[in-house]
């Protein structure tokens, strides 16, 4: 390769121009598929710059799967991307509290740089078929998302999912829906510890008194079963009592009811933990419509960091699964399965939750006096 300059007038740092420059030069053929690159060393002299620069424009090619480096071997080109192709399945997400569009975003965010195509597919399309139906589907795919499907092991879908010889990666689903999965990678929820994590904040801001609000699904909340609410709270020297859970299908008639019925206890409670930040929202509305100050009469606070929460009145504080993350490390790992997939073996990388602090909650000064 002759000597290449950089262009030192621009705004773009070096490592970024040499990335753009071999990304181009690969794209146009003159290195083929598979073809050795030069070393570290010959190429920072070919551009006149550092290792350490050389190093930093690599590691942008190899996260967008343009190269591989294998140690001790050297740097190589990675099969023309424009012959991988992956797959993204997922529930119909109408629903305004579903992830699967952050999520989503994620993945394609991830994939972006790669250029590597990403196929659509509604879950629904695929039940009913037969195994044979199934790898003729999947035959010409290097790699599937499946965001959805609380599977129970006997699914025909989820059967030839767990048989491929290609990773499917679930990224979303919780740390209870693992033990049907077999193939590829999960990233679950650890949902009993956001909730004990959302508890621990709402007790460091004084409040002992806490509903719990929301909906239950198959009889569970955030990874506890109902029976294991009130010694939970009871665990963490909270308030416990049945009167302080507040589990209903979301509606918001309903939800103006629950408000008024935990305002109206002899001893109401300080704080409000709702199931999700959908659930915060509309326990947020209700308490409006009931001249409730929040948080200065009660506070509020939601999980799962939905988008948008720091816009409602007011932020919505909130323990975040941080989707368009948990999408982008999807991706992530789906470009690199090269070097930690076995087909027929499960990856589980659990999904990191924070606590984001805004307005909706405060600290309760009646408790301090």
């Amino acid at each position: 390769m002759a000597c290449i300059g950089l262009n030192k007038d621009s705004e773009q740092m070096f490592h970024l121009q040499i990335s753009s420059i071999l990304r181009e030069q690969i794209k146009e053929g003159q290195y083929a598929p598979g073809a050795r690159l030069g070393t570290v060393r010959q190429l920072a002299a070919d551009f006149k710059v550092s290792t350490v620069t050389i190093g930093k424009a690599l590691d942008i090619l190899e996260k967008a799967n343009i190269i591989n480096r294998l140690p001790g071997k050297g740097i190589f080109i990675a099969p023309a991307a424009q012959k991988r192709e992956f797959l993204a399945i997922y529930t119909n997400h109408n629903h305004p509290a579903s992830q699967i569009p952050f999520i989503l975003t994620g993945i394609e965010g991830g994939l972006r740089e790669s250029e590597i195509k990403l196929r659509h597919c509604c879950i629904e399309m695929l039940f009913h078929r037969t195994a044979h139906e199934y790898k003729t589907l999947f035959k010409d795919l290097d790699g599937i998302f499946c965001l959805g499907g609380n599977w129970q092991g006997n699914e025909e879908l989820l059967i030839a999912m767990n048989n491929l010889a290609i990773p499917v990666i679930h990224p979303i689903s919780t740390l209870e829906q693992i033990h049907p999965l077999k193939n590829g990678a999960v990233l679950p929820l650890d949902e009993g510890a956001s909730l004990n994590e959302g508890l621990k904040f709402l007790k460091s801001r004084q409040h002992t008194r806490i509903a719990l609000v929301g909906n239950l699904i198959d009889g569970h909340s955030r990874g506890y079963d109902k029976e294991e609410l009130l010694p939970l709270l009871s665990s963490m020297e909270l308030d416990f009592s049945e009167e302080l859970l507040s589990f209903f299908p979301f509606d918001p008639e309903k939800a103006l009811q629950e408000a008024r019925r935990l305002l109206t206890l002899p001893e109401p409670p300080t704080a409000l933990m709702c199931y999700s930040d959908y659930f915060a929202f509309g326990m947020i509305e209700a308490l409006k419509k009931l001249n409730v100050r929040i948080p200065e009469d009660i506070s509020v606070m939601g999980i799962s960091g939905f988008p948008g929460g720091e816009f409602i009145d007011p932020p919505l504080t909130t323990i975040s699964y941080e989707y368009f993350e948990t999408g982008r490390r999807a991706a992530e790992l789906m470009l690199t399965a090269d070097r930690w997939f076995t087909p027929g073996q499960l990856l589980i990388e659990t999904v990191k939750h924070k606590v984001i602090v805004r307005d909706s909650v405060k600290q309760n000064r009646s408790k301090q006096q």
